[in-house]
Formats: C-alpha cells, structure tokens, sequence
C-alpha cells in the first residue's frame, strides 16, 4: 500500500486524545472536503513510499506507542487495508481507523469480528465540508459498535441541527457509540457547541472536542 508518513505524536482527538500514537497516514482520498487538513495525501510526493503490511508494522513497534492511528486521506482506500488492520491487532496495538463516512465498513472482517482493540472513528460530514452528500445511509452509521466513535466536524448552526438529526437517529437504532462534535478551526465558536448541546440535552457517550494538536503546533505543520 502507499504511504505518506508514519511518526509518533499525541492522538489530537476523540477517545485517546493527548495519549501517544504512531500515525500511519495512507494516500488518497474518495472525498474533497473544503476544509481538508491533509491535502497533500491527495497526489504524489517524493516522500510517499510503497508498503507492505509486515513492514508497516515493524515500523510501528520501533517506534514504541501501543496506540497506532490509521488516518489518510481515506485509509480503506488501500487495497491491502485489512490486511494492515488486521496485523497490527495481532500484534497487540490498540488500532483507531480514521475513516470518512464515504467507505463502508461494515462487512470489513476485522469489523464483524468485533476485535476489541480495533475501533472505527467514522466521520459524518456536514455541510461545510461540502460532502454531505457522499455519506453513506445512517442505518450504516446505527451500525457502530460501543467501542466506536462518530465524529460531527461542524462549522455552523446548520451542521449542528445535522448532527443532532444523526445522533437521534443512530441512537433511536439502539447505537451506543461515542460522539464527538468538534468545530470547523476558525469558522464556528466553540461555545456555540457547548450551548447547542445543552439545550438539545445530547447526553450519553456525547462529548465537544477540540483537536488539540493544533493547539500544541501550528495549525498547519506536518508530522505532528
């Protein structure tokens, strides 16, 4: 599989934010978000190199983190995806998969298998991304396990009313996954969130985010 960069940094968001991980970061993507922060995973660079799954992992374990990140672009794009999945929880890495709700993963083998230390991160993309339309159909996301998260990246008082819409809907299925809303950097104030989330009463596994690497650097550095 091609591979943009793996290094070590802190999981900026969702279940294991601010614990150290190892970042594989695969290339291409199905979507093009407005808001994308990994651009250049959509073409080619000097720096991407051509994988295997045995080598990925040996990576991984010099590099020391029990947490491994799957992220991209859009890592299920990889022909060879479940089989690096699959090898790095059986080699005992907690394994998160960034994935962009536009790729099913619910017949993944890894998935149905309900391994416990691999955990989809999906993300539902509202409108400010300008990919909602691409997002697979919400009995996909009702499918989430409890060790799951679905992400809302939001941007606006519309994107929230969208994912409180999804949040009910999965919830109404009998889906108990996490949820995390985080805000678009720079377009949304983060106590607008907060307040949405209060008056909607969205408890249960509900959690308001910031990515807090961006915090610790800049906003657009790599490797990080």
């Amino acid at each position: 599989m091609i591979i943009n960069e793996i290094f070590s940094s802190i999981d900026g968001e969702a279940r294991r934010a601010g614990e150290l991980a190892t970042f594989v970061r695969s290339v291409g993507c199905n979507l093009r978000c407005k808001f994308c922060d990994s651009k250049y995973t959509w073409g080619t660079e000097d720096t991407n190199r051509n994988m295997t799954a045995a080598e990925i992992v040996e990576e991984c374990k010099q590099l020391g983190n029990t947490n491994v990140t799957f992220t991209g672009g859009e890592p299920l794009l990889q022909k060879d995806s479940d089989e690096l999945i699959e090898a790095l929880a059986d080699a005992g890495f907690d394994v998160s998969i960034e994935t962009d709700g536009g790729i099913d993963f619910t017949e993944r083998d890894w998935f149905k298998n309900n391994h416990k230390n691999v955990w989809v991160c999906a993300d539902y993309k509202c409108y400010a991304s300008g990919m909602t339309d691409k997002m697979l159909p919400l009995d996909t996301f009702a499918k989430l396990r409890e060790q799951d998260v679905l992400k809302f990246v939001v941007g606006s008082q519309k994107d929230l009313e969208l994912a409180y819409e999804v949040y009910s809907y999965i919830r109404s299925k009998g889906c108990t996954c996490y949820i995390y809303l985080s805000p678009v950097f720079g377009d949304i104030e983060p106590k607008d969130i907060v307040e949405f989330m209060k008056d909607h009463k969205m408890q249960g596994k509900v959690r308001f985010q910031l990515q807090i690497h961006k915090y610790v650097w800049d906003k657009d550095l790599r490797g990080v």
